[in-house]
């Protein structure tokens, strides 16, 4: 890949998660800092928790459905893009997203 183009799409990538991160520490010191309830800064902090364990638990199943569908592909031999490859990747994809659907309201 052209590192003429990787390097820019990184440093965007970079800088979004720098804000990002900045703005949640914000976002917690005004909590902290406003003498907000004990319950509800522990509420807040436990729902973030909570929801980030679900977002790492759907990322690793749409991911692992999405390897799966790589490997299907490589495994029929298709080394070029197809509409049934790119179908299979697709399905893998949907499949991966319905079964950390399933997960979730197990979970829950």
């Amino acid at each position: 890949m052209n590192q003429h183009i990787l390097v820019p799409i990184v440093l965007f990538a970079c800088v979004t998660y720098a804000f990002k991160a900045a703005l949640d520490a914000a976002l917690r010191y005004r909590l902290v800092r406003t003498g907000s309830s004990e319950a509800m800064v522990r509420a807040v902090f436990d729902g973030e928790a909570a929801q980030q364990t679900r977002l790492a638990l759907r990322w690793g199943v749409v991911l692992t459905t999405l390897g799966i569908g790589f490997a299907i592909v490589q495994a029929l031999g298709w080394n070029d893009v197809t509409p049934g490859s790119v179908g299979i990747v697709l399905a893998a994809t949907g499949i991966g997203h319905l079964v950390f659907a399933l997960l979730a309201r197990r979970l829950a």
